[in-house]
């Protein structure tokens, strides 16, 4: 049976809470002393006990060093105290005081536990590198609760009740989130078919625009208004020492329910004392107090939709949630600027906290069957002479093939003797069970290994793969996904999504920059340790490949009828164009950077110098002394690489080539029974591998290409493609079924 869960929306300045019971049914949670569906969430310190919510408030203007609001935005300096009269709490203390007192409410309301609690964050929180994530969590168990899931705001709107109705599955939304504190947009994509739940692409985000700052905008021009006559009121409401501040603080209250009113009103008379003077306030007062900020939002739009190369036009539309967000101003600048029709939640106060309770109920979706692990991955143990010792070291890294017989750990046994353990028979680690230090029992299991040939397997189609850094492999695939994995072992180190087809990827050397070409015709350049993305690319709807020179201070984009050559970092200038009125295939950079070698859909390969990396001269074919413009139309090829030495490996209809720029031989062929599709060098060029269309893989050591039958080969049951080697003798290779990563026998470089 399900359990109640408690959706809980704590912001900066107000929350909300949503209760979905055992039978499905969702009740609002409200503030007992306003009897609304939303509260401030602010602590006062009575005594030994917090209040929250309106208590709170209202005690706070008769005491307000007793009093904290906005505790959510102290969650970013760690655990910093808060003084409340003296005392001090951290801010996980304050946060959790308020999320408890909406959870007594809801057990009263349920009649039983309240044990699960989803707790909606700003997108900014949802990284491994942020505290307030883990603090976040904290609060929610010091609440009470004992299951506690997080959950990105943008994410739990997109899934709340719309005005007008919902966007179509699967669309492109941007999330606009005007806050009490701060300003979020969110780029999100609605759940499709089948799909549970809406995905988060990417988010911006500005701390210093928020309702409240309009609120004192808004309180400046009423006090600007008002003139002498106003003082003299704020004055007789709030005498004393001190009286400026508390008179600011109650100017400031009393222009956010002005601002609210307006949203519904074109103009609002008002006292801002009992029986006081009458003051006016129109929308077009609270436009000229809002709209440089809200112009401050839209320009965080666009930089967003920028960054992940979105233009407005791609959008289903524009989600408009949080309360400053509800002025028509917002509407109007929004539509206008970005030329996207937008919609508002059914109930912009509770919006999402209601969508969090949906997220709830696609839980009995996200669960996973116990997996007994990959058949053909086996424990090794050892029986030694005493019956315990300890690790020394490990003699052989995860994932690096092994021959039988080959030490693999170092023990130090009881007596103090140094002992080897050595492998029965080939294969590769997969996990080591005791590090360095670690005391062992004979028998136990040391280590995970895979038998010599596949390292790990991942269902689900690939496009494009490519090594980087030596530990890393990335692999794009149709929905817009890259996925990093560590090479060794395939565990994902980051997954990436991008807007269309993943059509090609490259890596610099380090492994530190990642260059994406995509299906929409766009180039992203980014770094791989969630490093900001560079300007975006675009190359037109016919592009094909990537590629990045090994220091990373050159990127090539190829289709149509032209390779362009552009420096990192960008500065908006072309380094140049090669251009081929056939239509170019593919390319690539020699490993020194120096060069760079192109293949017409004709079959043409031309190699161009790159002199100097020097930005004002342009790039010279690779002939004379210097090398060769490889000119073989009769060749059909379609795919290039370029490999040390001045290696170009050719793949096209008749198999493998492989010429040399020095002396524009043909240094060695391969002949494949249907046309190669992909070729790769190895990083020290001892290996050739090429991929038919017949799904055989063939790896060849160079030198001895074409005069002896292939280092190794292997056959997929569909067309490949995509193809890597990597160091430590990887072979990547992925088709429509997924992606193979294998340990070659023997010396590989």
């Amino acid at each position: 049976m399900p359990e109640p869960v408690l959706a809980i929306d704590y912001g900066t300045t107000t929350m909300s809470a949503v209760l979905r019971d055992a039978d499905g049914a969702v009740t609002t949670i409200k503030d007992p002393v306003m009897r609304r569906g939303s509260r401030p969430s602010a602590v006062f310190l009575d005594g030994e006990r917090l209040l929250t919510g309106r208590a709170a408030e209202k005690a706070g203007d008769r005491e307000p060093a007793a009093y904290r609001a906005g505790v959510r935005g102290a969650l970013g300096r760690g655990r910093a105290p808060l003084i409340l009269r003296g005392r001090a709490f951290t801010a996980v203390e304050l946060v959790a005081a308020s999320l408890a007192a909406v959870r007594e409410q809801a057990l009263r309301r349920a009649g039983g536990p309240v044990e699960r609690a989803v707790l909606t964050v700003p997108a900014a929180y949802c990284t491994d590198t942020d505290p307030r994530w883990r603090l976040m969590i904290e609060a929610g168990e010091r609440a009470g609760f004992r299951d506690v899931e997080l959950l990105a705001e943008p994410l739990a709107a997109a899934m709340a009740p719309m005005k007008g109705g919902r966007f179509e599955p699967g669309g492109l939304v941007l999330v606009y989130d005007f806050g009490g504190a701060t300003f979020d947009a969110s780029l999100v994509r609605l759940a499709g078919p089948g799909e549970p739940a809406p995905r988060l692409l990417g988010w911006r985000s500005l701390d210093d625009c928020g309702g409240r700052d309009l609120d004192v905008r808004l309180a400046a021009r009423i006090r600007g208004a008002g003139g002498g006559w106003l003082e003299y009121e704020l004055l007789s409401q709030v005498p004393g020492p001190g009286w400026e501040r508390r008179a600011s603080s109650l100017l400031i209250q009393h222009a956010r329910r002005v601002r609210h009113l307006l949203t519904v009103r074109e103009r609002v008379d008002h006292r801002i004392v009992e029986g006081g003077t009458v003051y006016t306030v129109t929308r077009a007062d609270l436009a000229a107090a809002a709209t440089a900020d809200v112009m401050r939002t839209v320009d965080c739009c666009r930089d967003l939709l920028s960054r992940h190369g979105v233009a407005p036009g791609e959008l289903a539309g524009v989600l408009l949630t949080g309360g400053a967000a509800a002025m028509p101003l917002v509407a109007e600048t929004v539509a206008e600027r970005l030329g996207v029709a937008c919609r508002f939640a059914a109930d912009p106060v509770t919006a999402v906290a209601v969508g969090a309770t949906a997220w709830a109920r696609t839980a009995a979706q996200r669960t996973v069957v116990g997996d007994p692990g990959p058949p053909d991955v086996e424990p090794l143990r050892w029986e030694f002479p005493t019956g315990s010792a300890t690790v020394v070291r490990w003699l052989m890294q995860r994932s690096v093939p092994y021959t039988a017989g080959e030490a693999l750990v170092r023990l130090r046994l009881a007596d103090g003797a140094l002992w080897e353990l050595l492998a029965e028979r080939p294969g590769a680690l997969v996990q080591t069970l005791a590090d360095p230090g670690t005391e062992i029992a004979s028998g136990a299991w040391l280590a995970m290994a895979r038998p010599s040939g596949r390292l790990f397997e991942r269902p689900g189609p690939v496009t494009a793969l490519v090594f980087g850094g030596g530990d890393l492999l990335a692999s794009g695939h149709p929905d817009g996904r890259v996925v990093i994995r560590r090479a060794g072992d395939g565990e994902v180190v980051e997954e990436i999504r991008f807007p269309a087809e993943i059509l090609d990827l490259a890596f610099d050397a380090r492994g530190g920059l990642l260059a994406v070409a995509a299906g929409n015709g766009r180039v992203y350049v980014r770094g791989t340790a969630g490093g900001t993305g560079l300007p975006v690319l675009y190359h037109g709807r016919d592009l094909r490949r990537v590629a990045l020179s090994a220091d990373g201070r050159m990127l090539a984009l190829c289709g149509g009828e032209e390779l362009v050559v552009h420096h990192l970092p960008l500065d908006g200038t072309v380094y140049d164009r090669i251009s081929d009125w056939y239509g170019l295939a593919a390319a690539a950079f020699s490993p020194d950077g120096t060069m760079v070698a192109a293949v017409s859909l004709h079959g043409r390969v031309r190699v161009w110098r790159l002199p100097e990396r020097d930005r004002s001269r342009r790039a010279e074919p690779a002939d004379g002394t210097d090398g060769l413009v490889i000119d073989q139309y009769d060749y059909g090829a379609g795919e290039v690489a370029f490999g040390p030495g001045g290696a170009v490996a050719i793949g096209g209809r008749m198999g493998l080539r492989v010429r040399h720029v020095r002396d524009g031989g043909e240094h060695a062929a391969q002949v494949h029974k249907e046309p190669v599709t992909r070729v790769a060098f190895s990083p020290g060029g001892r290996l050739v591998a090429s991929a038919g269309a017949d799904g055989i893989v063939r790896i060849q050591a160079l030198r001895t290409m074409g005069e002896r039958e292939p280092v190794q080969a292997l056959q997929r049951d569909r067309p490949i493609a995509a193809l890597a080697l990597g160091p430590d003798g990887r072979l990547a290779v992925g088709d429509e079924d997924g992606l193979d990563v294998h340990g070659l026998k023997g010396r590989t470089e």
